[in-house]
């Protein structure tokens, strides 16, 4: 959490989480995703994830471990089929 708030409302989190990926939808096109190497500080929950691909699978926004694709290029835009795998 940001240093800078003190008290926060786990529910805020969670509505802002919902709204976000609502707006990803918009951005991100239906059986398409994108890249997104994770910073060090940013995989607590996870430190095994180094890498993984967000991508829209129509009904819902979802997010892929893509650690062991090395020949994927963070923040490349990348064609899914079959809903969750990648199209090579």
């Amino acid at each position: 959490m940001s240093k800078g708030i003190k008290n926060y409302d786990p529910k805020d989190i969670m509505f802002s989480s919902v709204v976000f990926a609502n707006v990803l939808s918009f951005i991100i096109p239906k059986g398409m995703g994108i890249v997104m190497d994770l910073p060090k500080n940013r995989r607590d929950s996870h430190p095994e994830i180094t890498r993984v691909i967000v991508h829209n699978k129509g009904a819902m926004i979802a997010v892929e471990d893509a650690t062991k694709r090395t020949d994927l290029k963070n923040g490349s835009f990348i064609q899914m089929i079959n809903g969750d795998e990648l199209k090579n």
